[in-house]
């Protein structure tokens, strides 16, 4: 599922990818550059990824995205 957000620090609107309630995938956001990795929804699905992102950062399960523009977590999704 994508959603639409906008930064609380710059102002910049974009678009990010959530899990959605009937998605058949986890989605896991690597805490430094905000890649997103997709992973088969399992029933006892783990809060992190044994394996590291490309760029050393480790990735969360359903993570809010980071601003594309300032790269703030200060992020608020618009309805």
């Amino acid at each position: 599922m994508c959603a639409r957000f906008k930064c609380d620090d710059c102002g910049a609107g974009f678009a990010a990818e959530l899990e959605g309630k009937a998605s058949d995938f986890d989605v896991y956001r690597c805490d430094d550059c905000d890649r997103v990795l997709r992973a088969e929804k399992m029933p006892m699905a783990p809060e992190t990824l044994d394996e590291p992102c490309q760029c050393g950062g480790r990735y969360w399960r359903n993570r809010p995205p980071k601003c594309p523009e300032c790269r703030s977590p200060h992020v608020s999704q618009l309805e």
